[in-house]
């Protein structure tokens, strides 16, 4: 099924469009999850000032954080530096090669 549907994608569309098409699923499946999370963050602030439990607002963070931090001692395993400066190493001494974890971390 999905060379099928890559073999017509070569036939039919240019890289150009595929670029761009992808591009704009991409922005908009990211704008849902811009605001899915906007959504959860604010229906907590409401349950949190419900049912008054204040001691909260400093717990969720700290949970955030520690998993932050988990995520990066136990499964990046590397030290995680600034994207920009990645992506232009990357560009102008690697031939372009960029490590998966530099993509999304």
């Amino acid at each position: 099924m999905l060379l099928r549907l890559y073999a017509w994608r070569l036939r039919r569309i240019s890289d150009r469009q595929y670029l761009i098409a992808l591009s704009i699923l991409i922005g908009v499946i990211t704008g849902f999850a811009a605001v899915l999370i906007k959504t959860l963050v604010h229906e907590i602030r409401q349950l949190l000032h419900v049912y008054e439990i204040h001691y909260l607002y400093f717990v969720l963070p700290v949970i955030g954080i520690s998993l932050t931090v988990f995520f990066s001692l136990f499964v990046v395993r590397r030290p995680i530096r600034s994207g920009v400066p990645n992506v232009l190493y990357a560009k102008g001494k690697a031939k372009g090669f960029m490590r998966a974890h530099n993509m999304f971390s």
